[in-house]
């Protein structure tokens, strides 16, 4: 696959995780108050919004540090999908999962890339 392409389905699955996450992080917050479990899930959702926004960034400028903030997004993706996952009976928290691991896969593809992106 060429490289515009990884960075192009890189940064949109960046910015559907970072959606999907702002939906988990509210369903959380308002969940705090009866289960103070979902604490770690709403400071992971805070975590991936932000990493997921920085990834999307460099990955539309083309940056020589996408594939670097991938293999970061990579692996907060994956340890917010297991959080999120604990509250699947939420529609908002089984989204964020599933956003969560497209990213993380998208992120691989786009670090597996031999070439130099620029």
């Amino acid at each position: 696959m060429p490289a515009t392409y990884l960075l192009e389905n890189c940064q949109n699955t960046c910015l559907a995780c970072m959606l999907a996450c702002e939906k988990c992080f509210h369903c959380c917050m308002l969940e705090l108050p009866v289960d103070m479990n979902r604490r770690n899930c709403v400071n992971s959702a805070r975590i991936c919004i932000e990493v997921c926004n920085a990834c999307a960034r460099l990955c539309a400028a083309g940056s020589e540090f996408a594939k670097d903030m991938a293999a970061l997004c990579a692996s907060v993706c994956r340890k917010h999908a297991a959080l999120s996952s604990k509250y699947s009976d939420d529609p908002e928290c089984a989204a964020a999962a599933a956003a969560c691991l497209a990213c993380a896969e998208a992120c691989d593809a786009l670090q597996a890339v031999a070439v130099d992106i620029n």
